[in-house]
């Protein structure tokens, strides 16, 4: 009879056993924002007639397996913390809606992060006006000339080229420029100034960490110097028609100052062929001028197509005199494309 009823017992203990509830826990990891708290957080999560406190064994677990964070009652914005809410107080439907809310969010951020990371694919165009400031000063034989060359009206078309899926591309631009007058320390105080054309082509890549382009390639200028000869012989004005073709190396980048989207690029271009043509008939053979040139460059973009940039110049040059030059220019622009 003992042994009857100790079985009787045992049977009883395990059955018990096996119909007492197991408690499981639904486990997911959440990014802290700003103005939450851990009560607001599983607030999010667990069914509206929940009763959390303390002593709530979900709280216990998701504390304890958190250890690196020291402090619940300030939850430091951009924490990663484990979530774990037992299954019969997880409310799926609120769950789901906040899983749904988190990947939309971060699909729209990680198109912000891949628009503002990605390179740009195909073609790209803009146009271009600018006024410009130039000082010339020219020195031969002891005698220097200082003058002006001052433009109202530069225009210019910009390109580029952008492989699909590629960190190389393409880029050109020409523009033409008009002087009304050169304004210079020997009479006569002006002179008319025939227009100034360039141009140029690069080969560019895209460095990405930092976030640098680094480009090089051709550049060609045809512009205009005083022939020093001619004005001391002759006592009167002979211009120099130089042409030069520069290879050129520089590095550009994109970044933002309070919030406005700027961009700056830099480079250096030493001269490697060059052709004068002098209105001073006198001289058979004009040396032509060699030397190089810095550009400085800054654009700000207003909004998706207009933009404001200014530029300065500076040539550095050897021939018949030493010409140095510094040429400052504003303007806006139109992107096309």
């Amino acid at each position: 009879m003992r042994i009857i009823c100790l079985y009787f017992l045992i049977m009883t203990s395990l059955a018990l056993a096996q119909n007492e509830v197991k408690v499981t826990y639904m486990n997911f990891l959440y990014k802290v924002e700003k103005g939450d708290t851990f009560p607001s957080i599983l607030k999010m999560y667990v069914k509206d007639d929940s009763v959390i406190n303390k002593n709530t064994p979900l709280v216990g677990k998701t504390m304890g397996l958190n250890p690196h964070v020291t402090d619940w009652t300030q939850l430091i914005p951009g924490t990663l913390i484990s979530i774990y809410i037992s299954e019969d107080m997880m409310d799926m439907e609120k769950y789901l809606s906040m899983q749904m809310a988190i990947n939309t969010k971060n699909e729209e951020f990680k198109k912000i992060i891949m628009n503002k990371i990605a390179p740009p694919e195909g073609f790209k165009g803009s146009l271009f006006y600018m006024a410009s400031l130039g000082t010339f000063t020219q020195t031969a034989d002891g005698t220097s000339v200082e003058y002006k060359q001052n433009s109202l009206v530069t225009l210019g078309l910009q390109g580029n080229y952008f492989p699909k899926n590629s960190l190389y591309s393409f880029s050109s631009s020409l523009y033409f420029s008009t002087f009304t007058a050169a304004e210079s320390s020997i009479p006569p105080l002006e002179v008319m100034l025939p227009p100034e054309i360039g141009g140029n082509i690069y080969g560019e890549y895209l460095w990405r960490k930092p976030r640098i382009t680094f480009y090089g390639g051709i550049d060609y200028e045809k512009f205009s110097a005083f022939n020093i000869e001619g004005i001391f012989d002759d006592q009167r004005i002979y211009l120099d028609r130089i042409t030069a073709v520069y290879l050129t190396a520089g590095i550009s980048h994109a970044f933002k100052i309070l919030e406005k989207p700027l961009f700056f690029k830099a480079s250096i271009s030493q001269s490697a062929s060059s052709s004068t043509v002098s209105e001073y008939s006198r001289i058979t053979h004009v040396e032509p001028y060699t030397g190089s040139k810095l550009l400085f460059y800054l654009n700000y973009k207003f909004n998706d197509k207009l933009f404001l940039h200014t530029l300065l110049k500076i040539h550095t040059m050897s021939g018949p005199s030493e010409l140095s030059s510094t040429r400052l220019g504003v303007g806006v622009g139109y992107i096309l494309f």
